[in-house]
């Protein structure tokens, strides 16, 4: 009866005995990593499970960096990232794969103002390219007068883009582009020269019906002497007048003639607003380079490009700034420009008696025809062309108010 009984009994208790055991080996082979794990980073020990390691040190072969050694051995490299960081913490689970070397910053600061320095040097490229074409501009004398000193004055008054009679400018175009009459005697190449021009001034005079003290004005004035329509007035007339030449170069030439006349480093600008332009150096011939028609010009006059940079005053701008509004004979000479400068004058608030205006540049009859019917429209009698003379390549027309 019994029989059944002891033998379940029996194999209970070997069953029990077979199964605990594994189960304590496993139990305690869990703590063993467990407080493995914890006492690790204290001795300064990680497992690492990589075989590409293999080849750094030989107590990698048995998966054990020593940091402390390799720290000891060379103390440079304990920051070094990629290899062994002991501010980290690598996991033995996931292996470790060691890919291209990455920089550090300052390699990749370096990298970087390598690439901008060498598209620096590509972008700079191009633009000599696009360049190679233009003109170089040149920089005036530094004389005693600081002219770079005043065209940076000026530069700044043009941000805030003021009138032509803004009170600002007109003391501006007084302190630093105008230049009083002279006292000391002329200076004159040909002193003893009764005419100095090509015809203007006998003509202008036997309309005037040889008037005295009058004022001129004289644009393009180039060296004061040289085609000068205006020094037969001064010296025998005793006339005042306004010299303007926008050529800094040439301007010097003329302030060295030590004319009685009020001198003006300028051009005149066809727009009212003041500006700076570039100009085309041409002795007797400059013009401003502003646009096609310009540059035309220039290359039908078979001229050399030499291109400046020079401020630009309205007529108006400079006439406020002398304090002078009533003039009896203007020169104009301006290279092909004398229309565009003719239409900026405001002849509501000037009075102009007479005027001598180049009109003949490269045999230009509609050109003669647009100044003639202008001038008509605005009051004035045209009198007579000056033929000029074997030395006078241009011709000039003579116009007097009506």
């Amino acid at each position: 009866m019994n029989f059944s009984c002891s033998p379940r009994r029996k194999w209970s208790r070997r069953s029990f005995i077979l199964f605990s055991f594994p189960a304590i080996l496993l139990l305690i082979y869990v703590l063993h990593w467990s407080l493995w794990d914890i006492s690790a980073p204290l001795l300064g020990t990680y497992i690492v499970h990589d075989k590409t390691l293999s080849s750094l040190n030989n107590s990698s072969q048995q998966g054990v960096i020593d940091m402390n050694s390799q720290k000891m051995n060379n103390p440079n490299r304990s920051g070094q990232k990629g290899v062994a960081d002991v501010t980290s913490t690598i996991h033995r689970s996931r292996p470790i794969t060691l890919g291209p070397p990455k920089p550090v910053d300052g390699n990749i600061e370096k990298s970087k103002s390598l690439n901008k320095s060498r598209g620096t040097k590509v972008a700079n490229i191009k633009r000599q390219k696009n360049r190679s074409n233009s003109p170089k501009i040149r920089i005036p004398p530094e004389t005693t007068d600081g002219y770079s000193q005043k065209m940076s004055r000026l530069k700044t008054l043009l941000q805030r883009r003021v009138a032509e009679d803004d009170p600002t400018l007109i003391q501006l175009i007084r302190t630093d582009f105008i230049f009083l009459p002279e006292t000391k005697p002329y200076n004159l190449k040909n002193p003893d020269v009764h005419d100095y021009s090509c015809g203007q001034s006998s003509a202008i005079d036997n309309v005037l019906h040889q008037r005295e003290k009058g004022f001129y004005i004289e644009a393009g004035a180039f060296d004061g002497e040289s085609i000068s329509n205006t020094l037969f007035f001064e010296k025998v007339r005793k006339w005042n007048g306004l010299l303007i030449e926008p050529d800094p170069f040439v301007f010097e030439r003329l302030k060295a003639k030590n004319r009685k006349a009020i001198l003006v480093n300028s051009c005149l600008n066809i727009k009212p607003q003041p500006s700076i332009l570039e100009f085309n150096r041409g002795n007797e011939m400059g013009r401003v380079w502003v646009d096609k028609e310009d540059k035309n010009w220039v290359k039908e006059m078979k001229m050399q490009v030499n291109v400046i940079e020079v401020p630009c005053f309205s007529l108006y701008s400079i006439l406020l700034a002398v304090n002078q509004t009533t003039i009896d004979y203007f020169s104009l000479d301006v290279e092909g420009r004398e229309l565009s400068v003719l239409q900026s004058i405001p002849f509501d608030k000037l009075h102009i008696d007479t005027f001598t205006i180049e009109y003949l540049n490269g045999n230009d009859n509609n050109y003669y025809k647009d100044i003639k019917s202008f001038m008509e429209k605005n009051g004035y009698q045209h009198v007579q062309d000056l033929p000029g003379f074997s030395t006078c390549v241009a011709r000039d027309s003579l116009f007097k108010k009506k």
